[in-house]
């Protein structure tokens, strides 16, 4: 094949390869090679469509979270140390972490459904990625759930005796409706537990908020997981000693319909006369959509403008329009 550059031209073999979108001629010396069996199993697999992408990240980020959000509490039950909340909010910070790494680069991780409302309020998702998000982060949390209660049935049966309870027995132990979901102290009210769900949201929502703020005092994008993780446990630690808090409503309401289904009894929506399940979810969302408000309106409204933020700066604007053009 003779090919021209400036006022030269040249003889060069070529031979012809074929590939999905056909045939092409390639220089002889460039060497020879077939796709390996990962990339021709991507090369069939890959989702194109970038909202279906996006949310299969979703489900099976959150599925990994809920993983170790989960077997956290089993864990230290059946250890004995039930009680201990340094571990329990280590262990569940380090999990978030870890669900954040996981789809980080491809969604987002945004893992939590009233984070995601708020985030489509506030204008940083769009309405139609929140409710696949949603419906696929309630999935991952079902089958976190479900795996989580397989690897751990023969501890659980000896822990229990084979009896599921919800709470503690009169002797105190047995209960373990806590390793699925948050259960209401006996010292809450219905109206203390919303406050101190939708507060604990509110503070989680505003951390997130400002760690991943461009004109804030960003972290390294590779720091970023490890950031968040250190806001849930730092919320854990501040809240979590006398009650539970869940600040994820696939966190609670998926594990908590696991539950029931696996056989244990209806106290686990029933508990305070059906008075608490509802507040996981509501409350959760109402309290993210407050701290991405309280965030928007306190700090990132009043970053000093950039240029992308408006066409033109006025000044700008009227020195373009007394210089002459060439």
């Amino acid at each position: 094949m003779a090919r021209t550059t400036g006022n030269y031209s040249y003889e060069m073999e070529v031979r012809h390869e074929k590939d999905q979108n056909g045939i092409k001629a390639v220089p002889s010396s460039y060497p020879t090679h077939s796709l390996t069996w990962r990339g021709n199993l991507a090369r069939k697999l890959r989702i194109k469509n970038e909202l279906a992408r996006h949310t299969l990240a979703e489900f099976f980020s959150t599925f990994f979270l809920m993983i170790f959000i989960e077997s956290t509490v089993a864990s230290q039950a059946l250890a004995g140390q039930k009680q201990d909340l340094l571990l329990i909010a280590l262990g569940q910070g380090l999990g978030v972490t870890m669900g954040i790494y996981v789809s980080g680069g491809v969604s987002g991780a945004v893992l939590n459904p009233a984070i995601g409302v708020a985030f489509s309020i506030i204008g940083k998702l769009t309405w139609i990625h929140t409710f696949f998000y949603a419906m696929a982060q309630y999935a991952g949390s079902f089958l976190a759930a479900s795996l989580v209660y397989g690897i751990m049935y023969e501890p659980l049966e000896v822990y229990d005796g084979g009896v599921r309870q919800v709470v503690d027995n009169a002797n105190g132990t047995g209960g373990t409706g806590t390793w699925w979901a948050t259960l209401p102290p006996d010292h809450r009210s219905i109206g203390g537990a919303f406050l101190h769900e939708g507060a604990c949201t509110a503070f989680l929502v505003i951390g997130v908020l400002a760690i991943t703020d461009d004109r804030n005092w960003k972290p390294h994008k590779g720091f970023i997981p490890f950031a968040i993780g250190m806001v849930v446990t730092t919320i854990l630690l501040g809240f979590g000693a006398n009650e539970p808090v869940s600040m994820n409503p696939a966190r609670d309401f998926a594990p908590r319909m696991f539950a029931l289904l696996a056989g244990y009894p209806l106290e686990m929506f029933s508990i305070n006369n059906y008075g608490y399940f509802w507040i996981p979810i509501v409350a959760t969302h109402l309290g993210a959509i407050i701290g991405a408000l309280l965030y928007t309106v306190c700090i990132e409204l009043h970053h000093v403008p950039q240029e992308e933020d408006t066409p033109i700066f006025p000044d700008e604007g009227r020195d373009r329009e007394k210089k002459p053009s060439r």
